[in-house]
């Protein structure tokens, strides 16, 4: 999720690399076309979806895409699928992960790590974040007790376009699995400063290991004030912005991979513009992966979302809810 992008420059036909650069060039060229074909393919979704003869047919439903769920939109130079070309991931490949499911060996319960000092109007968002949470993933969600000083205990850097401080997120992810608790499924720190992965990126929104069940996110970039924007609804939006990653890097917790096939709230992301262009909900395969191991009445889950949207005043995303139920309640005749 940075907001860099590659760019290869011009050089001369003497140039060794010259070749090896114009077939990396075709190589990106022909797997982003392969995605692309895939991606839009008639037959595409039928063969990500694999039908479980157990569930009752109202819940084969909630998988079944419909016009409410907008195609993959088309790429643009600097964003991230044209920057990170990536295959997508069928079912049956997250199945074969592995992954634990809900309440297996004890690990029943999210858990979110503040890491170093919110602001109070910060502090009191975590309060709602708990309610959308435990309303997603169908799992209690503990707020554990602050980490204090992360700069004193993770490799940090000074950000050379910001000149603010920024943590390694390698090391967090380190120190969260090595203390896990028993009961966690996965656990997410939060915190106020900046993120990088690597010295060779900018910075990141938040980062999670698949493998290792833990993640991290900051709220540093989410504020409009940080762009240069005075906005009238700055606590709407940094609020819908803080529930967008953190729902993102918890799904991939749980072993979804990056979503290439509808307009998803999986979708990757370069800027905090394209994170804004996506939706607060899953799509029909992500759906269906998140409820193998969450075991959740799809329906249900839509009305306490949207509930919960209603009340905080996200208009939007609980009128495509309202509809999503309809669409729903019209299949099973009701």
């Amino acid at each position: 999720m940075n907001d860099t992008a590659a760019s290869v420059s011009g050089t001369t036909e003497r140039d060794p690399k010259r070749g090896r650069k114009i077939v990396l060039i075709i190589v990106l060229s022909l797997l982003l076309a392969e995605i692309i074909l895939v991606r839009f393919h008639p037959d595409t979704v039928a063969k990500l979806l694999r039908r479980n003869p157990s569930y009752p047919e109202t819940i084969h439903q909630a998988f079944k895409p419909d016009p409410l769920f907008a195609p993959f939109p088309e790429s643009v130079p600097g964003d991230w699928i044209s920057t990170h070309p990536e295959p997508g991931q069928t079912f049956d490949q997250f199945v074969s992960g592995n992954w634990n499911r809900h309440g297996e060996n004890g690990k029943d319960k999210l858990h979110i790590i503040p890491m170093g000092a919110l602001r109070a109007g910060w502090k009191a968002t975590l309060e709602p974040v708990r309610e959308f949470v435990e309303a997603f993933f169908n799992m209690p969600l503990v707020i554990d007790r602050p980490l204090t000083d992360p700069e004193r205990i993770f490799t940090s850097r000074i950000n050379v376009n910001t000149n603010f401080p920024q943590l390694l997120t390698t090391d967090i992810l380190k120190f969260l699995m090595e203390n896990l608790s028993s009961d966690s499924y996965c656990t997410i720190a939060v915190t106020m400063l900046d993120l990088y992965p690597d010295d060779s990126w900018n910075f990141v929104f938040g980062q999670a290991s698949l493998v290792g069940r833990v993640g991290v996110f900051s709220l540093f970039r989410y504020d409009p004030s940080f762009y240069g924007v005075n906005s009238d609804n700055a606590e709407k939006i940094i609020f819908r912005r803080t529930l967008q990653v953190l729902f993102h890097e918890m799904v991939h917790m749980f072993g979804v991979y990056h979503c290439v096939h509808f307009n998803c709230l999986m979708n990757g992301s370069n800027s905090m513009e394209e994170t804004d262009s996506q939706p607060l909900f899953l799509c029909p395969v992500c759906l269906r992966k998140l409820h193998h191991l969450a075991k959740f009445n799809p329906e249900t889950r839509y009305e306490k979302l949207k509930n919960l949207y209603e009340k905080s005043g996200l208009t939007e995303e609980a009128q495509w809810l309202e509809k999503r139920i309809a669409v729903l309640k019209k299949k099973q005749g009701l």
